[in-house]
């Protein structure tokens, strides 16, 4: 027998940086080339193979070629012909636990020359080849030899084939001891394994396809993260799905599955994606796979209904959610902001932070008590947001410096951080984990939360109920800014829920919700629409909702939002008003005369624009009062001229 003892001294006389990598096994900078990598393994038999330069052998070689002794390392395992190492039966380690034959020598007849710094690394280290069929040669290694070769998709028609041991096996096993424990990605096949390691992650793949399973290691066990990132297709879709099962049912550990980007091309892997982004995003947006039970469908880790008496449940100190700001926000709730782009609906949610943070009532709704609040947005830079926010927080700095500084937070955008990026209920809840004084978070925008698209109902409702999660785990409430859909206002002259990105799935899950719209009279007057509201606070049992109301913008150069107050002429803010220009004149010349003004006077103005008395009387008289609301009826054939519509009109110059 050979001595282990000598057999590492005599490696460690010619080999730099060595380290041991599982049972007898170790990794070392090749002797042989210039290595960078730890290319060069051996174990304690003296057999050794470099994955970078294709030097292969046993001790006595070695030892032969850096003059060293070689006699302590003769044995009955070294049958010396002409100088080569002969085929013998190992034992198979991770892969497979039976005899196989070593198939190393093999390997030199399919090696191919890759071309250099191309990110072919990977393929080098694990000496992945091609054969005279045109066929990829994936050698299996185990203790340092080769124990299986998978011929895969031949060129010329024929069947993938197996070389040696072709029992279904875990693909980079053999690196598992290099491998941090951080997180292991599994992925259906060698080649997208080699690129994930290319790419700098930890991989491995099963050797059958899609729905073939290795038995389960308990190296699975080490990682943080198991992490199943399959082709980009059905079969990748059900293959990650059973592998996930068969950890979960042999390990008890739960995998997360990643997901890829909407979009990509059906089929698509980890080989394909060259520069890593796809992946990056795929592992980013992965989710927890819950597995199901096989006959009701519901989640293993799903424990039934907490059942009590009624009468119990009454005693129990179990309050109704409190208020935060009245008629839009309750503790543990959520609110969906929504306009259009340009409106101002930022500026409007970071209003609601600052008064939520100093305990002010907002734009006249009541906010009994200061909240510790967080404002996150991943639409713009850090600077445009500070640049916003440095103008609004003046008068609340001057009033409530001590407040200001306790209660209200942001985040902010890391160098080189995707200002997009997407799926974000994992890092929230990571956020609220290490603040957990968070009371309010103000989210600019859902759109940007989640990489499921907002036209796709089902989906949306999923990615729901995990924010729903958010708020009760934690005891969060959310201001979430949403959009609304392209919409002709000369049509609808309304706000309505369905008019909001995501539909009924969105405005269902949301407790209320407040809609905003530029008005078309003057691009200083925001529309204000509570659409929604769940939980009713006031003593009377009323609230604003569906109330037309309008608030003023940034008349003070403050981008601060002020004076709500109810609208009359609702319909007439949603047409452009260059639609309404003779009408306009028509009641700016009605303004000059005493008023109440009567029929006659109407229709004395009203033939200065060519208008029949029929026209004034059954018509114009008719919608300037309602909807249009730029007129007021006193009495019978009395009217009078809406000052506060006229006030809110802004003409031109031209």
């Amino acid at each position: 027998m050979i001595n282990e003892s000598e057999v590492l001294s005599l490696f460690e006389r010619h080999c730099d940086g060595i380290k041991p990598q599982g049972s007898s096994q170790y990794v070392a900078l090749c002797p042989f080339h210039d290595d960078t990598i730890h290319s060069f393994s051996f174990n304690s038999d003296g057999l050794y193979n470099c994955f970078g330069c294709g030097k292969s052998g046993n001790a006595v070689e070695f030892a032969k070629h850096f003059s060293d002794n070689p006699k302590p390392f003769y044995s009955n395992d070294y049958q010396r012909t002409n100088g080569k190492q002969t085929v013998k039966p190992i034992v198979n380690g991770l892969n497979g636990g039976k005899s196989a034959v070593d198939l190393t020598p093999k390997l030199k007849e399919y090696k191919i020359k890759y071309p250099e710094n191309k990110g072919y690394e990977p393929f080098i280290l694990n000496e992945v080849g091609k054969d005279k069929d045109g066929a990829i040669t994936i050698p299996y290694w185990a203790d340092g030899k080769c124990v299986g070769i998978k011929h895969h998709k031949p060129k010329n028609g024929k069947q993938s084939w197996w070389e040696g041991d072709g029992t279904i096996k875990w693909y980079n096993s053999w690196w598992f001891d290099a491998y941090h424990n951080d997180q292991l990605i599994i992925c259906e096949g060698e080649k997208d394994a080699n690129r994930l390691v290319q790419l700098g992650y930890n991989a491995i793949s099963t050797s059958g396809g899609a729905l073939s399973v290795p038995p389960i290691p308990d190296k699975f066990k080490e990682p943080k993260e198991l992490i199943l990132l399959y082709d980009n297709d059905e079969w990748g879709e059900k293959g990650a799905k059973k592998c996930a099962d068969k950890i979960y049912n042999s390990l008890g550990v739960l995998p997360y599955i990643g997901q890829w980007r909407q979009g990509l091309p059906k089929g698509f892997d980890a080989y394909d994606d060259r520069t890593g982004e796809e992946v990056e995003y795929a592992i980013n947006n992965k989710r927890i796979y819950e597995p199901r039970n096989e006959v009701s469908g519901v989640s293993n880790s799903q424990e039934g209904y907490t059942v009590v008496s009624v009468l119990d449940a009454l005693k129990m100190d179990i309050h109704k959610p409190r208020m935060l700001i009245e008629d839009l926000i309750n503790e543990n709730c959520t609110l969906l902001l929504s306009a259009e782009d340009n409106v101002g609906k930022s500026m409007m949610a970071n209003q609601m932070g600052l008064c939520l943070a100093t305990g002010q009532d907002f734009l006249g709704y009541l906010v009994p008590e200061p909240k510790k609040v967080l404002l996150v947005q991943h639409e713009m830079e850090n600077g445009e947001q500070t640049d916003r926010l440095k103008t609004q927080v003046v008068p609340f700095v001057e009033s409530y410096p001590h407040l200001m500084e306790k209660n209200l937070m942001m985040n902010l955008i890391q160098e080189g951080e995707n200002l997009a990026i997407t799926n974000q209920f994992e890092m929230l809840d990571r956020t609220f984990t290490a603040n957990p004084d968070i009371e309010v978070c103000i989210f600019d925008n859902i759109g940007q939360s989640t990489n499921v698209a907002m036209t796709k109902p089902d989906e949306i409702r999923q990615e729901l109920k995990v924010l729903k999660t958010l708020c009760r785990k934690h005891k969060v409430a959310f201001v979430l800014v949403a959009h609304h859909n392209k919409i002709d206002w000369g049509k609808e002259m309304d706000l309505v829920k369905t008019q909001i990105q995501g539909g009924k799935p969105v405005t269902d899950w949301a407790d209320n919700v407040l809609q905003l719209h530029t008005s078309s009279l003057n691009t200083g007057l925001v529309l204000f629409k509570i659409t929604k509201v769940r939980s009713i606070h006031n003593q009377d049992g009323t609230t604003s909702k569906n109330l037309p109301q309008a608030v003023w913008f940034n008349n003070d150069n403050d981008l601060l939002f002020k004076d709500r107050f109810t609208v009359t002429n609702w319909q007439g803010h949603f047409k452009a008003l260059d639609k309404f220009e003779d009408e306009l004149a028509f009641v700016k010349e009605l303004a000059t005369y005493p008023q109440p003004f009567t029929t006659n006077d109407a229709i004395n103005v009203g033939d200065k624009f060519d208008k029949s008395v029929t026209t004034i009387k059954a018509h114009w008289l008719k919608k300037l009062v309602n909807p249009m609301g730029w007129l007021i009826k006193e009495g019978h054939g009395l009217y009078r001229v809406n000052q506060k519509v006229m006030d809110f009109i802004k003409i031109s110059e031209d």
